[in-house]
C-alpha cells in the first residue's frame, strides 16, 4: 500500500485538497530563477517531490468542485456540482480519535464510500471531494479499502501556495 500526506487548505468561501508533494512542487515550479538553467531546476524539483501519490488538486467553492488532474502529458480539469453526492447519514453518534463523529455513505462514481464527519469542527469540507455534510469529514474509505483518507492534524500553513501553475494549460471536460 502506498501512503501520502495530503493537504486540505481551507479558506472561508473555498478549500484546496491535493497531496502535500504535488503542492509542494507545484510551488517549487512557480519560483524558478529566470537567471538560471530551467531545464536543471526542474529535473532537481521533480526529484526532489518524488513520489507523488496522485496528481489531481480538488478545488472546492461554495457551490461546486473542479477536479484538476494529470493523466500521462494531458492536463484535464471537470466540473462538479457540490450537491452531486446523495449521502445517507447515519443519525447515530460515536467516538473517533476525540471527535463524535457519525457516518454517513454514498456512492460516487461507482465506488461505495463511507465517511465520518464531526461538527466539533464547523467546516462542511473534507479530504478528496467529500463536502455538503454538516460537519468536517475525520475519516473516509472506500468499500475496498482502496483508498483511506484520516485526519491527522490541523495547523496554519505559513506560506501561499500557488496550487497550479499554469491553470490555464487544462483541458476541460465533462
Amino acid at each position: 500500500p502506498e501512503t501520502a500526506t495530503c493537504i486540505l487548505d481551507v479558506y472561508p468561501n473555498r478549500s484546496f485538497f491535493a497531496d502535500k508533494n504535488f503542492i509542494e512542487k507545484q510551488y517549487a515550479l512557480s519560483n524558478i530563477n529566470p537567471d538560471q538553467d530551467r531545464f536543471t531546476q526542474v529535473s532537481n524539483i521533480n526529484s526532489k517531490y518524488r513520489p507523488i501519490a496522485f496528481n489531481f488538486l480538488v478545488y472546492k467553492t461554495n457551490s461546486s468542485t473542479t477536479l484538476y488532474n494529470q493523466i500521462s502529458e494531458t492536463k484535464v480539469q471537470y466540473l462538479l456540482d457540490n450537491h452531486f453526492i446523495n449521502w445517507v447519514v447515519s443519525p447515530e453518534i460515536s467516538d473517533w480519535n476525540n471527535f463524535k463523529v457519525q457516518k454517513a455513505t454514498a456512492t460516487i462514481n461507482g465506488r461505495e464510500w463511507t465517511v465520518l464527519f464531526t461538527k466539533e469542527i464547523a467546516i462542511n469540507n473534507g479530504p478528496y471531494i467529500f463536502n455538503t455534510l454538516p460537519g468536517f469529514v475525520v475519516k473516509a474509505w472506500d468499500s475496498q479499502s482502496q483508498y483511506i483518507f484520516e485526519f491527522l492534524n490541523s495547523e496554519k500553513l505559513n506560506i501561499d501556495y500557488n496550487y497550479l501553475i499554469e491553470s490555464s494549460n487544462y483541458k476541460s471536460i465533462t
